[in-house]
């Protein structure tokens, strides 16, 4: 078993009993649309936008633990006070705001748990990503020497 965890920097109970996940972000540019579930976990470095799955995992998180849904929510400092800035995620794929985690729960989590056993199989060697780019600010560039 594998034992998850994070912090959320905020936590709302909605109107409707609903519980809203609430990650604020400093970046200009907000980082709102992903290209589909899948790409979070096997795209490009570039479609693989931490942000968003960094919120779709502490909603997966929240709904587990509390046994209800969750509303995963991006709220970026430089855009939010603007009338037509909303927090909701949007899949690119289906032109769709996630306005429940449970709307990508059983793709999310199928693909998590994928990701686990390939990680935990002795079978697959570890191989360290193509873009060396991407290792620019990895907390564990030290231990693949990069």
């Amino acid at each position: 078993s594998i034992k998850l965890s994070g912090i959320a920097d905020r936590i709302d109970t909605l109107p409707d009993g609903t519980l809203q996940i609430i990650d604020y972000k400093s970046g200009y540019q907000p980082h709102l649309e992903f290209n589909s579930i899948e790409t979070l976990f096997t795209g490009s470095a570039k479609q693989r936008i931490s942000n968003i799955f960094q919120t779709l995992l502490y909603s997966m998180i929240l709904s587990k633990d509390r046994g209800m849904d969750v509303q995963p929510t991006l709220y970026y400092a430089s855009r939010m006070k603007s009338k037509e800035y909303s927090p909701l995620l949007v899949d690119t794929s289906s032109q769709k705001p996630i306005e429940l985690y449970s709307d990508v729960s059983t793709e999310f989590e199928k693909e998590l748990s994928r990701i686990f056993e390939e990680l935990f199989d002795p079978t697959i060697a570890f191989n360290q990503v193509e873009d060396a780019n991407a290792c620019t600010y990895c907390d564990y560039k030290t231990i693949c020497k990069r």
